[in-house]
């Protein structure tokens, strides 16, 4: 298994994550993998624009995060100013459980 970008060194990998947390290494992890943009560049607060996803880019990652999850997130979620806090606030309102 490939392991998440993202996660704290200091995280002892047999403790269980939260759903937030869950939720927000996936989403990293296709940004990283995916969309090629540097791990060091991506904060929560950080816009997808700012991290240099164009409006079919965004797009893209809405479809794979929904993929990913199992649920349908629409895609305005991901568009325009969106961060990755706000995309993993949707997502866990949604109460969705990674496949």
């Amino acid at each position: 298994m490939r392991a998440l970008a993202n996660v704290p060194e200091n995280e002892p990998e047999n403790e269980p994550r939260s759903e937030r947390q869950m939720v927000h290494d996936i989403v990293v992890d296709l940004l990283v993998s995916a969309f090629e943009v540097d791990p060091g560049h991506i904060r929560d607060d950080a816009s997808l624009e700012a991290l240099g996803l164009d409006s079919v880019a965004q797009v893209e990652l809405a479809d794979r995060v929904g993929e990913s999850l199992g649920v349908d997130i629409p895609e305005e979620e991901f568009t325009g100013q969106a961060t990755l806090k706000n995309i993993v606030e949707s997502a866990e309102r949604k109460q969705v459980t990674p496949s």
